[in-house]
């Protein structure tokens, strides 16, 4: 781990510290740690941080190579930071992003998963990122249209 951050700091110029650090994801999302949120390339903070030599770390992948919010939650906790997801997508969202034949694709697959996995989806009326079950809808939604439209279906309800 050590060499690791080391890796960081030079890469960096800064002192690597993971409560105040970023994160980037390969679909552009930028995670702050100091505020526990993402944050747009405009923010102050990260503009600031970026102009100081700061270029984030590559976000985290899970053992199925997908950058998810567990797995950047799973190298937070360790390092004793904390990680919150303050995106939400309300399921009402992905039906109203969804055409016709996508929402009936939706269901129909909906039919084919375990009970439990089931009545859970249809019992919230909306999706944590940083929940397994958002990880497990993405990768359902990226076999079904691909990551570009599984994207859009679950971007973050405003």
């Amino acid at each position: 781990m050590s060499a690791t951050l080391c890796t960081f700091e030079a890469a960096n110029m800064l002192a690597y510290n993971p409560s105040a650090w970023f994160w980037r994801a390969d679909d552009g999302r930028i995670y702050s740690s100091a505020t526990r949120a993402i944050v747009s390339e405009e923010d102050e903070a990260f503009t600031n941080w970026s102009a100081a030599g700061g270029t984030p770390t590559i976000w985290p992948r899970d053992d199925a190579g997908h950058q998810t919010d567990a797995s950047l939650k799973a190298v937070l906790d360790a390092a004793g930071a904390y990680f919150t997801s303050s995106a939400i997508t309300y399921k009402a969202d992905i039906y109203r992003r969804a055409s016709d034949e996508e929402a009936e694709a939706i269901e129909t697959a909906l039919m084919h998963v375990p009970v439990r996995q089931r009545r859970l989806f249809e019992s919230a009326l909306h999706l944590d990122h940083a929940a397994p079950e958002f990880a497990q809808m993405k990768i359902a939604l990226e076999e079904m249209f691909g990551s570009d439209r599984a994207a859009e279906l679950l971007s973050p309800s405003s």
